[in-house]
């Protein structure tokens, strides 16, 4: 009798999954938290030092909720009609927010307390932000105004016109400290200059602009209107990269991640989309019950949900402890990226600590920052700051000159290089200034 062949199990093969990577990294977030307000949600706002709060302003209430437990930290209920805007400083410490009783208020978180009223707009005030060095505010009404307010005296310092509608929108670049950007209902996106209050660029989006976002370089200007998102390039005049219309109804706001790669809107058609910046593709949606009118995201360490700590890098060490001059000469020894130098700068001229750092430098220590300043100060992304950087050099280091060859030839060198960038910016000006009168007789401004 022939032997028994094995029996061969039939297996069913495996289907795989049609989503990918990306979608599949959006539905891990799980909603953590349903909470109930007394009237609609316009705005969030998140702080990203300890100890990690977020605002949510709704009906005439800004209430501060901890993102670890989602419980109320405080509720500041101190205004007499409906409350707009309500905005958190990113250490967590005070709220300002604007309201339709044209006044903007700055509270103290812990105690609830009015530090400050400001008052100059003569309409309702639905935009309040604090500025990049946390002691200015930026605020915008449908007074078709854009102010700045020194927060320690309470004093407007800059009132910018120049829109024909109201201004529902601003925003602040963190690489950029004095630019500034604002989107209004009459269909523009202004870039403003805080220096000299002067409107240095206008995009047109066609239709009233709800929210803009601003990438950290400054360089890419994101605005949303009716149901589509448009993409512009600063440093190209403002040309426009792409038109999303990914919505079916009005787009309300949109927010950047926390890795600046992935842009977030959302819309009166119920839905929040994840779309992927280097290819402006739409990654994910997710559905809700209702019109969602605000959108907002924190960083992953705020979280408090990460397993694994995050290695600090040897200039943040330096940072922490205090050591300025350390970490300013560790980038510049080491061979860090332009972005990672230009940040370190910005982080010493926010702590005032830039001229401490620079002086008392001998030949050996003072090469390497004139030859960063050589190689990027005509960058447009890092100019402002370098700039900056550069002023004080050379009024450290301008009674020594004569001393050591190679330091002068450094100095000489970076002459001629803002020399001729001065130059590039008048040619560009004139030609700016020819263009815009040839678009204005051809009809086409």
């Amino acid at each position: 009798m022939a032997d028994l062949k094995k029996l061969i199990v039939q297996e069913n093969k495996k289907v795989l999954s049609k989503s990918n990577p990306e979608e599949r990294f959006w539905k891990k977030f799980k909603f953590a938290a349903a909470i109930k307000e007394f009237g609609a949600v316009t705005h969030l706002s998140f702080s990203h030092e300890a100890p990690f709060y977020y605002t949510v302003t709704s009906g005439t209430k800004v209430n501060v909720y901890s993102v670890k437990t989602n419980a109320v930290q405080q509720s500041i209920s101190r205004f007499k009609k409906t409350a707009f805007s309500g905005c958190i400083r990113r250490d967590g410490k005070l709220v300002v927010a604007g309201s339709e009783d044209n006044c903007v208020q700055v509270f103290e978180v812990g105690t609830r307390s009015i530090l400050r009223q400001l008052t100059g707009h003569v309409r309702p005030c639905h935009v309040t932000k604090f500025d990049q060095d946390n002691t200015h505010i930026l605020s915008a009404a449908d007074d078709k105004t854009l102010r700045c307010w020194d927060l320690p005296t309470g004093e407007e310092i800059l009132c910018m016109k120049g829109h024909d509608d109201y201004i529902r929108s601003a925003a602040t670049v963190s690489m950029c400290p004095d630019i500034w950007f604002s989107g209004s209902y009459d269909h523009t996106v202004k870039m403003w200059d805080k220096r000299s209050g002067e409107c240095t660029l206008t995009l047109d989006h066609g239709s009233p602009v709800e929210s803009i976002v601003v990438l950290p370089s400054g360089g890419i200007a994101i605005s949303c209107g009716s149901n589509k998102i448009k993409v512009w390039d600063v440093h190209r005049s403002g040309t426009q990269l792409t038109t999303l219309s990914n919505h079916q109804k009005t787009i309300t706001c949109l927010a950047l991640d926390f890795s600046n790669t992935r842009l977030l809107s959302s819309s009166l058609d119920h839905q929040v989309k994840m779309y992927d910046l280097s290819t402006y593709k739409v990654t994910h949606s997710i559905k809700y019950s209702a019109p969602v009118l605000a959108v907002g995201t924190t960083t992953d360490a705020v979280s408090g949900k990460a397993t694994k700590r995050k290695k600090l890098s040897q200039y943040d060490l330096h940072l922490k402890r205090f050591q300025y001059r350390e970490a300013f000469d560790h980038v510049m020894s080491s061979r860090h990226s332009p972005d990672i130098v230009v940040s370190v700068v910005l982080e010493l001229f926010r702590r005032d600590a830039v001229k401490r750092v620079l002086s008392g430098r001998d030949e050996e220590t003072l090469q390497p920052v004139l030859t960063f300043l050589v190689n990027h100060v005509t960058n447009p992304r890092h100019c402002s700051v370098l700039c900056d950087l550069a002023h004080i050099l050379a009024d450290l280091y301008s009674p020594v000159l004569g001393m050591s060859p190679a330091i002068d030839k450094l100095f000489e060198k970076l002459n001629k290089r803002l020399k001729f960038e001065l130059k590039v910016q008048e040619r560009y000006m004139k030609l700016q200034g020819a263009m815009q009168c040839f678009f204005t007789a051809t009809g086409l401004s």
